[in-house]
């Protein structure tokens, strides 16, 4: 049975978050090399396909992204930057 990215969303919010999700994936086929914080992915990534995201929702996208290995964060300092998962 496949895992629900997003399991204790309703039908409409995960949808949204798909969609978030979708964008940010798309990005990082784009930009590879790209990583940044969930404040920075809402605010320049994701700027002109989801202008009204927020950073929780954005969170949330991420997060379901990981599930699936998609991404990984890695902790420098304080923040928490997002990454295209590598395999090294």
């Amino acid at each position: 049975m496949a895992r629900k990215p997003f399991p204790n969303d309703d039908a409409a919010t995960a949808e949204r978050h798909r969609m978030i999700a979708a964008a940010i994936a798309s990005y990082l086929r784009q930009h590879p090399r790209s990583a940044d914080t969930a404040q920075g992915i809402r605010q320049w990534w994701l700027h002109a396909s989801v202008p009204d995201a927020t950073e929780a929702e954005v969170e949330q996208a991420l997060a379901g992204l990981r599930q699936h290995g998609v991404v990984e964060s890695l902790r420098i300092g304080q923040r928490e930057l997002w990454r295209l998962r590598t395999d090294d």
